[in-house]
């Protein structure tokens, strides 16, 4: 999964660099980029592992999922197809 480094949007003079780093988070958001979290690394996860033409489960993921929902509730549909 590529990313991006945080550093590339948020470095430089809080104050002088503002409208840079504005663009450059705009830009990569308009391109696709997206913030990493738990629930898209659980997103890639079921796309790799539980899709009907390559459903290669894998029990050690199931703790991962069940925490998950439980944190996230609002997020279960992830898990819906």
């Amino acid at each position: 999964m590529p990313r991006v480094d945080r550093a590339v949007y948020s470095s430089g003079d809080p104050e002088k660099d503002e409208d840079d780093r504005d663009a450059a988070r705009a830009f990569l958001e308009f391109i696709g980029v997206r913030e990493v979290d738990e629930g898209v690394l659980i997103e890639k996860l079921l796309k790799e592992r539980y899709q009907k033409w390559s459903f290669k489960p894998d029990m050690a993921d199931l703790p991962r999922f069940v925490a998950f929902v439980e944190s996230h509730s609002h997020r279960a549909s992830l898990f819906s197809n």
